[in-house]
């Protein structure tokens, strides 16, 4: 499991506000307070079929990009989580 600040934050709470942004974490919409927790692995499958279907080719392209930077810089464990967000 990487230790990212998001994922280090979620194991210590799981109250989680999410708003819409653009690309480089400008705010876009209004905040919504929620919970989040880790996708199981075996829901994996499901989960990244749904991101898929959400996101098209943009999803395709970075989720392949991050295999092959992870593959290219030989790094150890897994390259991410899945991350599951319902409103409060």
């Amino acid at each position: 499991m990487r230790r990212t600040g998001s994922s280090s934050r979620l194991r210590h709470t799981s109250r989680v506000t999410v708003a819409p942004c653009d690309v480089r974490g400008r705010v876009r919409g209004p905040a919504v307070v929620g919970t989040a927790g880790f996708v199981p692995r075996a829901e994996w499958p499901q989960a990244l079929a749904a991101l898929r279907r959400a996101y098209g080719l943009r999803f395709t392209l970075g989720n392949a990009t991050s295999r092959l930077v992870h593959r290219l810089l030989r790094r150890p464990g897994d390259r991410h989580e899945l991350i599951r967000i319902h409103p409060a």
